[in-house]
């Protein structure tokens, strides 16, 4: 039925403290419970995306160096497979695609972005290569007895 977009996750500290490590699982853990509330609510189309580093709104509370959002660019892609990988292993996902291009991926249509960030992604399509991907789209599973 419905679509659940997903991105701009950043990893400022949660608790105060905490290693990288430690913050790491506490956000793949509130991302997965957020994912399999979403398909219990009935969703059936979950959408990640990796904003580009050059983009303003990559990071929601630290401003960034240009190389730093390089490498989290990099390094969210390489998270959001391994989140739906655990998705998949634990029956919330049935299957995902993904792409370093938004219109390489049938399922994820352009209105699913806001349309100004649509436009921008489309037109960087055309000028860019890149080696991770940037979208994701999951089928998410059924829940029993729904």
């Amino acid at each position: 039925a419905g679509r659940v977009l997903i991105e701009c996750v950043d990893s400022i500290p949660l608790m105060g403290g905490e290693s990288a490590d430690v913050r790491q699982k506490v956000l793949t853990a509130v991302i997965l419970g957020y994912i399999d509330f979403v398909r219990q609510a009935g969703y059936r189309t979950l959408h990640l995306r990796v904003p580009p580093a050059d983009e303003d709104a990559t990071h929601i509370f630290n401003a960034r160096s240009s190389s730093i959002r390089a490498e989290a660019t990099h390094r969210m892609s390489s998270w959001f497979k391994r989140l739906l990988e655990a998705c998949k292993s634990r029956g919330m996902v049935t299957r995902f695609d993904s792409s370093g291009h938004m219109i390489a991926l049938e399922d994820f249509p352009k209105d699913v972005l806001p349309a100004p960030l649509g436009a921008l992604e489309l037109k960087a399509t055309a000028m860019t290569t890149l080696n991770h991907p940037r979208f994701f789209v999951a089928e998410l599973s059924t829940p029993e007895g729904k």
